[in-house]
């Protein structure tokens, strides 16, 4: 998943370990922390009301879905 995220655009977003998560930000700006769980991962971003808040992902839907929000949260930031 980090590695479709970064095909975004390789030249703008970046992707950092930080403390227990990951970091991608999209040119300087964070757009997401990714956070390994036990059984699934949790993904913390922007939704479509611009707030911040967790999705966990438990499925190959809840991937698509996140990676779709990803998306719009790329399109708005790569400014």
């Amino acid at each position: 998943m980090l590695n479709t995220v970064k095909e975004f655009d390789p030249k703008k977003v970046s992707i950092d370990a930080v403390k227990y998560d990951v970091s991608v930000k999209v040119s300087g700006k964070v757009i997401s922390y990714f956070g390994p769980r036990r059984k699934n991962f949790i993904i913390y971003t922007y939704d479509t009301d611009s707030e911040w808040k967790p999705f966990s992902i438990d499925s190959d839907e809840d991937c698509n879905n996140s990676l779709q929000i990803l998306k719009m949260n790329f399109e708005k930031y790569k400014k």
